[in-house]
């Protein structure tokens, strides 16, 4: 279930957060696009959709857990 928020572009939203640093956003916006790759190709195979669907459920309550991400650094996506 886990597999979606290892990713780079996890990874890379937790440092941004935790150390308060600028983000590099070429390598956000690369790292998102893995990630988009990933979350795509998952639900291609999937063939247990209430597994898929938990998964991204866990997936989105991470994304905007508060101390995941600061609502200013949330901007950078909209």
């Amino acid at each position: 279930m886990k597999r979606l928020t290892e990713t780079n572009f996890f990874r890379t939203l937790r440092e941004i957060s935790q150390e308060n640093i600028s983000p590099d956003t070429q390598l956000l916006q690369s790292e998102y696009e893995e990630f988009a790759l990933l979350l795509f190709s998952e639900r291609a195979a999937s063939t247990d959709k209430a597994t898929l669907h938990d998964s991204l459920e866990y997936t989105l309550a991470e994304f905007f857990d508060p101390t995941m991400i600061s609502k200013k650094k949330c901007k950078l996506f909209y």
